[in-house]
């Protein structure tokens, strides 16, 4: 009898949590239930995404877009997706006449990049695409100073090349070259 009461004793300690709390899973209730095939599913949504961008109902694209990122937090290439339709798409002048709101577009796009490389499985690659947006809007604040974009030119030209040399310390080392070019536009840029 008491082998066994220490023997429950044993596995209710064992049970019990001790010390710090863990941290909850990242994975989704979706990704746990598919498994090894939730990236293969989360492909099949990127379809639905872009379906449903087409048809320009992009509130239910938004979701299937989020259902994607959750099905498969780690695929550069759907940060990627989800931010180039937000920088380019919705951005257009014909679309979007405000450049404040055109704005916007912009700043959710760069945020969706930094969420991106916090989990993405190659983040040097969703570094080095923040990188080029924050070139394409300096480019834009270039060409329409209407933009507002805070600190004009030279502010994205930074970003652009902190992002680059972040890509380039994550593995990508060709953005070293990246950051150093852009820099040199930053300079001209206050001339």
């Amino acid at each position: 009898m008491t082998a066994r009461l220490a023997g429950w004793a044993l596995a209710l300690a064992l049970l019990v949590p001790w010390g710090a709390p863990r941290r909850a899973p990242e994975a989704s209730i979706a990704r746990r239930l598919l498994g090894p095939i939730a990236a293969l599913a989360a492909s099949a949504v990127w379809v639905r995404f872009e379906l449903e961008v087409d048809a320009g109902r992009f509130e239910l694209a938004y979701a299937f877009a989020g259902l994607a990122l959750e099905l498969d937090p780690g695929s550069a290439a759907g940060w990627y997706a989800l931010a180039a339709h937000l920088a380019f798409d919705r951005t257009r002048a014909e679309r979007e006449p405000d450049p404040a709101r055109r704005r916007r577009w912009l700043e959710a796009a760069l945020e969706v990049l930094e969420r991106g490389e916090r989990r993405a499985r190659r983040p040097a690659r969703v570094a080095l695409s923040r990188g080029l947006l924050y070139r394409h809007v300096a480019e834009l604040q270039a060409l329409e100073p209407k933009l507002g974009w805070p600190g004009g030119e030279r502010a994205a030209l930074e970003a652009s090349a902190r992002a680059f040399e972040r890509a380039a310390e994550l593995g990508y080392e060709e953005a070293r070259e990246y950051a150093r070019r852009v820099r040199e536009l930053a300079a001209e840029a206050d001339g």
